[in-house]
């Protein structure tokens, strides 16, 4: 993927992308790296070690996800199976089934998505966002997925409109 194509991206999804170039895919908790500021906005990804699905390694405080969902959702999700595997594709996992793809890959991923997303009180929010996935490589060499997600109300995605 080149920097042309999240050239009309959110800022902070351009600034993502140019961090995962400079570290190589190389992620680290250090300070001096340039993934720091970024965490607080990202969900990262780890294969689960004895199932193989996703799980969800960290949810950054401001990701865009868990304004939708909730802190005590993602507070309870660490940890957890996310349910994205390519052998489970359902509706929720239609637009995520590539995060399996990235996180076994080497080239970053952008997406303007408009989705269907449940909130903390079951309610349906429709959310259009920009989405940039990176694989990296964690402590000891496990591969990881980073996911950084803007809201933006300018994805020219139209929301379904459901047959009566």
């Amino acid at each position: 993927m080149a920097l042309s194509e999240v050239n009309d991206a959110r800022p902070m999804v351009q600034r993502g992308f140019r961090a995962w170039m400079k570290s190589g895919g190389v992620f680290s908790m250090d300070p001096e790296r340039p993934w720091r500021s970024y965490l607080k906005r990202s969900l990262i990804f780890t294969h689960h070690k004895k199932t193989s699905r996703l799980m969800y390694r960290h949810l950054g405080r401001d990701a865009a996800l868990i304004r939708v969902k909730g802190r005590q959702w993602a507070e309870s999700v660490v940890g957890k199976s996310c349910g994205r595997s390519l052998e489970n594709i359902k509706a929720g996992d239609i637009l995520s089934n590539v995060y399996d793809q990235v996180i076994c890959g080497t080239e970053p991923r952008f997406d303007h998505i408009r989705a269907c997303i449940p909130r903390a009180d079951d309610e349906i929010e429709w959310v259009s966002y920009q989405r940039l996935l990176m694989p990296v490589t964690i402590k000891g060499g496990e591969p990881a997925l980073i996911c950084l997600s803007v809201t933006t109300p300018d994805v020219s995605i139209p929301t379904p409109v459901q047959n009566a």
